[in-house]
């Protein structure tokens, strides 16, 4: 996951070539699988601005991969999406608000603590 401002942006690659020998890629592994698929899902509070899932739900909300073993079999398979960062405004408010508190915190302890100047006798 990776922030590229205001996006969020996820890329995945699925290999499962370390989980699975080499010689295990043959006509005959590929039948025995059959149709098992590999599945996965994200579900997001907002839905994305780009994506290469298969499926799509909850009002563009969930994104889900469905790969056939056999195809993660032959190599890597690459999911990805781009959503906007969600509540950004609320965020980028109250971070504006934190920072204003810190500088009047500063000031009003620098004015208290501020020594009066000696004046010479």
């Amino acid at each position: 996951l990776e922030v590229i401002f205001p996006n969020l942006s996820f890329h995945r690659a699925v290999d499962i070539s370390s989980f699975v020998p080499a010689e295990s890629n043959n006509a005959f592994t590929r039948r025995l699988l059959g149709d098992a698929n590999f599945t996965y899902q994200f579900h997001l509070p907002t839905a994305p601005k780009t994506h290469n899932a298969d499926t799509v739900s909850n009002n563009g909300k969930s994104l889900q991969w469905n790969v056939p073993l056999t195809e993660l079999m032959a190599g890597p398979v690459e999911m990805s999406f781009v959503t906007p960062i969600p509540n950004l405004s609320r965020y980028l408010t109250l971070l504006i608000a934190g920072l204003l508190m810190a500088l009047l915190l500063l000031l009003t302890l620098c004015k208290k603590f501020r020594k009066a100047p000696q004046t010479p006798q």
